[in-house]
């Protein structure tokens, strides 16, 4: 006899704008401890403007969508306040990951370039740029440790 075992998880809804209730609540009160006293926001179980851009802002400073919806990615940075995603990154890369690089590398000012999604040499010497900032080797690759100076950087531009 063949025993299996099945495990269910409950999925836990989308929260987005206009939600309400106890999942809003927690969520507030996540926030309020990410951001810590620089912005508080009413823990009242309504997701408001407030905590839309608040979430947009966690998203930003981990390189996700900036949609300002609480899914799958957003509840998991927020619980382990790292990348979801953290490939090699290099020229001749490509994809929405690079674009969303690019445009924290451009409101850092060290980006001059398009955000076109393409990891060409406009991007390779912002990456190099942000590697000396920190001290890193210059590669011009975005490997495990570029990517934790991308979030710090992106960390210092969004507040």
């Amino acid at each position: 006899m063949v025993t299996t075992t099945v495990s269910l998880s409950l999925s836990q809804p989308l929260l987005q704008k206009g939600s309400t209730g106890p999942a809003v609540q927690r969520l507030q009160e996540q926030l309020n401890f990410y951001f810590g006293a620089r912005k508080q926001l009413v823990v009242d179980g309504v997701f408001g403007t407030r905590t839309e851009q608040a979430v947009k802002i966690v998203q930003y400073r981990y390189f996700l969508v900036q949609d300002g919806i609480v899914g799958t990615h957003t509840r998991a940075v927020l619980s382990n306040r790292d990348l979801i995603e953290k490939p090699l990154l290099r020229r001749g890369s490509t994809g929405s990951l690079v674009g969303r690089v690019q445009q924290v590398l451009r409101d850092a000012k060290l980006y001059s370039g398009e955000i076109d999604s393409n990891f060409g040499a406009l991007t390779e010497q912002a990456v190099m740029n942000v590697q000396a900032l920190v001290r890193l080797p210059q590669t011009g690759i975005i490997d495990p440790e570029t990517w934790a100076a991308l979030v710090e950087k992106a960390a210092m531009l969004s507040f």
